[in-house]
């Protein structure tokens, strides 16, 4: 977007229009007066309080925060939010948010104050289908031929395709001709990006706006932000036709009219969806404004650990400004040249056939190669593999126990979650198969505690006919709490520290199968694919993964909502199970308004994600909870705890079961 206004004109309008910018972008403090706000520096507000320090001023436009001591205007919160410190930049992505051009801003500059409209926010307008204006551009008039000829662009194709044509006399949608009549418009390109929006490029020449944005604004072919295969991203919708016009094969996007948040919101969306991120190749515009923003999008891909590469650092544009410059003085071929060695660096070969494409695809996506990978699986019976827990019940009711899927399990606080995955852990690591556990609130010596507490116990019942009537009348317990077991061995007697040194003796049988990653919330569902990578890698062996638990993995994007990080978390570790064929148990904690009712499917956090997401859901709660009348307290305090584990999701099998357990807490069984 070229801004040819003064800058305090610019600032001066925005400021103006604070109040809906503010609506937009501010999230309310949930504590605090009416015109309190989380603060985008301190995050002030986030906390467990909830008390936004962030204030706004209507009467000056202005802000200040109690917390950090920030004072500042709506540019800077937008520069804050949007990680943008040039002031021009500001602005322009102010306007894209109040979806406004420089030539209103103008127009309106000279119309009495009450007949400016006020702008409406983007996100909360109205969209608007041009898919039939596309239909009336005019793709065969010699002045929109020999234009885009002397923009190096013939392939008309790609006109077809994208939908891209002329319009003789064209004004903004947003100009009202009852009060402009005689204002009839200029030639202008019409280059859409979606069905909702578009760019118009006046082609007279020296215009005042050169390019005018219209509805939404998106990247121009975001599609092909996809797949593994790198992607260019360029400047200008002309930059990446360029590079279409040249080399059809590469997949190109352009930022256009749109600020780089487009681009992040994209990537954003996709991540959430699970999809595969390509490397994209940096080609912005070269010269300073271009390098700047170049640093800023890769500053950004670094922090959300996406692959990019610097294409200027392979392709050299000497003294043309872009793609689409370099085209007109280079030539086809040329261009052609330099974007194989450029694309080749992102993990493409030059030139792929058109058989081996096929063949690629019909690997891809045809069902003859999955029929015959799945036959072999089901010969090697990976196909069917299960791994049998401690409880029988459980083992029937999933036809035989856990599979290679995505299994939560939720609780209230104090039922025992962690105590019944871990006791399945050691379990199934007693049967030789590795166990790799992500404990995010309780460290791995608390883990091992519960474990050797647990085993004293077992040993303990096991063995109870074989022990004498004195150890039992002055044994007291035998067997050793976790807070016992951690204090030392002060005090014990005899039969204590035997107890144990068996139940030692018995954990050391299967630890070589456990593994711990300990994290202080701050382990993503991303850093756990890479664990679960380096241990297949090292150990040569699949293992049973725990997330203990859902709901403090760290998040994928600071700007995302709770809801949409727990989404694209639980989203991953579904992708994990199915890339890496295994079975994951990810423990989530319930929503306080369920803590005295039957548990369902809602009473998990945040729990549309996974209701819709992983394959089996189990939830335990106190016996009797049902009818509503039960003393969750007092049913605390029993020893043993009477337990029901409810199957509130079985894709693979039926639903409804209700498993009567019983939890005795001292010993974590």
């Amino acid at each position: 977007m070229a801004i040819n206004l003064p800058f305090d004109v610019a600032r001066d309008y925005i400021r103006a229009h604070t109040p809906e910018l503010v609506k937009a972008l501010l999230p309310r403090s949930e504590k605090g007066g009416e015109h309190q706000y989380e603060c985008p520096f301190c995050y002030s507000g986030c906390g467990a309080n909830k008390t936004g320090a962030f204030t706004y001023y209507p009467e000056t436009n202005t802000f200040y925060c109690f917390s950090c001591s920030k004072r500042c205007d709506i540019l800077d919160v937008i520069g804050e939010i949007d990680h943008i410190s040039d002031p021009w930049e500001q602005v322009e992505q102010a306007l894209d948010y109040l979806n406004i051009t420089p030539e209103q801003i103008i127009t309106n500059s000279f119309l009495p104050a009450e007949d400016v409209k006020k702008p409406a926010i983007a996100q909360e307008k109205q969209k608007v289908d041009y898919t039939q204006f596309y239909k009336t551009l005019n793709r065969k008039s010699p002045v929109f031929l020999e234009y885009m000829k002397a923009r190096g662009l013939t392939d008309t194709l790609l006109f077809e395709k994208f939908k891209i044509g002329y319009v003789p006399k064209w004004k903004h949608p947003n100009i009202d001709p009852a009060k402009y009549p005689n204002f009839t418009g200029f030639p202008h390109i019409i280059l859409p990006t979606s069905k909702y929006g578009y760019t118009a490029r006046n082609i007279t020449e020296n215009p005042k706006v050169r390019y005018s944005k219209v509805g939404t604004g998106d990247l121009f072919n975001a599609r092909d932000l996809n797949g593994p295969e790198a992607v260019i991203l360029c400047e200008g919708i002309f930059d990446a036709l360029s590079v279409m016009e040249a080399r059809p094969a590469n997949k190109v996007i352009a930022l256009g009219t749109t600020g780089n948040h487009k681009l992040y919101e994209l990537i954003e969306q996709k991540q959430a969806r699970g999809e595969v991120i390509p490397p994209i190749i940096l080609m912005l515009d070269n010269d300073e404004a271009g390098k700047k923003n170049e640093d800023k999008i890769a500053k950004e891909l670094e922090s959300r650990q996406l692959a990019y590469i610097r294409g200027r650092e392979v392709m050299d544009l000497g003294a043309c400004k872009d793609l689409n410059e370099y085209l007109i003085k280079h030539g086809k071929d040329t261009l052609k040249r330099e974007l194989i060695a450029l694309y080749s660096i992102g993990g493409i070969s030059a030139e792929t056939s058109l058989e081996d494409k096929k063949e690629n695809y019909l690997k891809k996506y045809g069902t003859r190669a999955k029929l015959i990978s799945l036959l072999a699986d089901i010969k090697s019976g990976e196909a069917g593999k299960c791994y049998e827990t401690p409880f029988p019940l459980l083992n029937h009711t999933f036809d035989g126990g856990l599979y290679n899927e995505l299994i939560v399990i939720g609780a209230i606080s104090s039922l025992g979650k962690t105590a019944f995955v871990m006791q399945i852990a050691d379990y199934v690591a007693k049967g030789g198969m590795d166990v790799l556990i992500f404990s995010l609130e309780m460290t791995s010596d608390d883990l091992i505690a519960r474990s050797l507490s647990r085993e004293g116990y077992e040993n303990i019942n096991n063995n109870m006919a074989k022990l004498d009537v004195s150890t039992l009348m002055h044994g007291a317990s035998l067997a050793k709490s976790t807070r016992q077991i951690q204090k030392g061995q002060e005090g014990w007697n005899n039969a204590q520290i035997a107890n144990f040194k068996q139940a030692i003796n018995n954990y050391s049988q299967y630890m070589d199968r456990l593994f711990i990653v300990e994290g202080e919330q701050d382990i993503t569902a991303d850093e756990i694919e890479e664990h679960i990578k380096e241990h297949i890698s090292l150990t040569g062996r699949t293992p049973l993964v725990i997330v203990d638990y859902l709901q403090i993995l760290a998040p994928n994007s600071e700007r995302a909502t709770d809801k949409q990080n727990a989404d694209y978390n639980i989203k991953k570790l579904k992708r994990i199970t199915n890339t890496y064929r295994l079975p994951l148990i990810a423990i989530s904690s319930f929503n306080r308004n369920n803590y005295n009712t039957q548990a369902n499917l809602g009473s998990l956090k945040e729990s549309g994600g996974i209701e819709y997401t992983a394959q089996v859901v189990m939830a335990l709660q106190l016996k009797g909870v049902s009818n509503g009348q039960l003393d969750v307290n007092a049913a605390k305090r029993k020893i043993p705890r009477e337990v029901e584990l409810l199957v509130l999701k079985n894709r693979g099998g039926r639903t409804g079961d209700k498993l009567e357990l019983a939890y005795n807490p001292i010993y974590s069984y």
